[in-house]
């Protein structure tokens, strides 16, 4: 779960990460129509002009998507105070879809195939994620394998008993490591 300081990626183009502000009670995003405009690489004229046409159609309720949020900036010596509007996720993905840019073109087809996963499939993977989660399990495997044969080490067993229990853990964790290679599809290791 996310804390109320992080912030969530939703989109990364090809140049580097696209983020915005996380609201964790209401799961969405949060952004500025300059953000929209840097996000889509237009304009911030062209991200009002499709905001007014998209609550003028009533595809989304101004209301529902759209908040008063006050940001704090020092310029110089002043601490200046402006309430900017933020548009949430809903807000985002529409103006995205009526954009005409490069990087609104790599948005669609972005959201189209996490759309089209999570009807087909009925989830969409951040497989970028998973990795880094699975990467990050097997670090911890490695951490607590080197804990539990130190202190093996550390207590006075009989030689025998030790060198059984460590051969236990070490094929338990090296079977582990080859199932998960597998499951990634590295049949190097058949």
């Amino acid at each position: 779960m996310l804390n109320k300081k992080q912030s969530i990626i939703i989109y990364r183009d090809k140049r580097g990460n696209v983020e915005l502000k996380a609201d964790v009670k209401k799961e969405t995003i949060w952004a500025t129509q300059a953000q929209i405009a840097e996000l889509f690489d237009v304009l911030p004229q062209a991200v009002i002009k499709h905001l007014k046409n998209i609550y003028k159609e009533n595809e989304l309720s101004k209301l529902a998507t759209c908040s008063k949020m006050e940001q704090v900036r020092f310029e110089g010596d002043r601490k200046i105070k402006r309430s900017l509007d933020f548009y949430n996720l809903d807000a985002v993905i529409a103006v995205g879809y009526r954009v005409n840019s490069k990087k609104a073109t790599q948005f669609r087809i972005w959201a189209t195939k996490t759309l089209r996963d999570y009807i087909i499939k009925g989830v969409a993977i951040n497989t970028e994620r998973v990795k880094k989660l699975h990467e990050r399990g097997i670090k911890d495997l490695r951490v607590k394998i080197e804990f539990i044969q130190n202190t093996i080490r550390k207590r006075e067993l009989d030689r025998t008993e030790t060198d059984s229990l460590l051969s236990v853990i070490s094929d338990y964790a090296n079977s582990w490591l080859l199932l998960k290679k597998y499951d990634d599809g590295d049949l190097s290791i058949l």
